[in-house]
């Protein structure tokens, strides 16, 4: 089995939990500042994340057995979001996925 990590940075923002899918199921919750690992097997996979509402595009990634991937998850500022004064599309309504590589 291989390992998914995500941790989601504390913000004064929506602190809800985001639901965690990979391949179209769900498969966890996370919540606001925390580190959810989630097992999965070896292969190529997909995974979104957010509210309902708001989520993430479909990210893929091939991962290998006791392979460990981490990401790291985040709202854009909170400005940005303020400064968009209306209720159409808002881009920084949706989390930010970074791949957090290892050195």
């Amino acid at each position: 089995m291989a390992t998914l990590k995500f941790k989601r940075e504390k913000s004064i923002r929506y602190r809800g939990p985001w639901n965690i899918y990979i391949d179209n199921i769900l498969k966890g919750t996370l919540t606001n500042g925390e580190v959810s690992e989630i097992a999965i097997p070896a292969g190529h996979h997909t995974f979104t994340l957010g509210l309902p509402k708001y989520q993430t595009d479909p990210l893929e990634f091939d991962i290998t057995d006791d392979e460990v991937i981490k990401y790291r998850c985040y709202y854009p500022s909170a400005f940005a979001h303020i400064i968009n004064f209306t209720n159409k599309w808002c881009p920084e309504a949706y989390p930010i996925v970074v791949r957090v590589k290892e050195k």
